[in-house]
């Protein structure tokens, strides 16, 4: 619940931003912008920026698998443990140039807002879509009432040309996140990072349970009882 209330809070930010409105204008420049060169003759594979973002985040994922090797799964449930598993995980992450969780989550709204064209009902929709908000729905239909009372009042959609709409939408959001805590961005930060990482490990446990059961009714081995908290194993 907690990644959902950082997506929240990502997603307040992004509606708040200023920069938000000027998604959908600067994509609109771009159609009178010029073509860009072509590409010289003598240009090779390796300087296809694609390609080399692409052979970085390779890079990037092998370190992260091989670091991880050195790292204990804490299976036991242990609240000290799992933090301190969360946080060698994510500062080996920074280390191999790999992104961080908000990063990862605010690239994607980034990306439903621009498809959205900065119309906010459409990236809440979209942002929403499929997801179990919980406590969080709230928070999305306080905000859907803010859209309906500004669109009404300026007469226009809210979108990156209601300049008027947007400001008071700010006022409204700031709003909205102190009543529901989501203010502290940090905070919320560290506990959705941390609770991500409870729910991998219980799937972890889970799957590491359900394979052992499967072989000792397959080997005829029920009379063997394992503790799977008390194991530390690695990946």
């Amino acid at each position: 619940m907690a990644m959902l209330a950082q997506a929240s809070r990502l997603g307040l930010r992004r509606l708040c931003s200023g920069g938000s409105r000027c998604l959908e204008q600067a994509a609109a420049c771009r159609l009178y912008s010029a073509a860009p060169a072509a590409p010289k003759a003598e240009d090779s594979a390796d300087d296809d920026i694609v390609m080399q973002t692409f052979k970085k985040q390779q890079h990037s994922y092998r370190e992260l698998l091989k670091g991880m090797q050195s790292i204990p799964l804490p299976l036991n449930g242990d609240e000290g443990a799992i933090r301190k598993y969360a946080e060698s995980v994510e500062a080996l992450k920074r280390k191999v140039g790999m992104p961080e969780v908000d990063d990862v989550v605010g690239a994607t709204l980034n990306y439903k807002l621009r498809v959205a064209r900065g119309n906010v009902r459409k990236f809440l929709e979209s942002a929403t879509e499929g997801v179990q908000l919980g406590q969080y729905g709230e928070v999305v239909t306080k905000i859907l009432a803010a859209v309906d009372e500004i669109e009404e009042k300026t007469g226009a959609p809210l979108d990156a040309a209601n300049e008027q709409g947007w400001k008071t939408l700010a006022k409204k959001v700031e709003s909205i996140q102190k009543e529901h805590g989501l203010d502290d961005f940090q905070k919320v930060k560290k506990e959705s990072v941390l609770e991500m990482y409870k729910a991998q490990l219980s799937e972890i446990k889970e799957n590491a349970i359900e394979t052992m059961e499967t072989a000792k009714r397959r080997d005829g081995l029920e009379f063997i009882d394992v503790d799977v908290a008390s194991l530390k194993p690695k990946l």
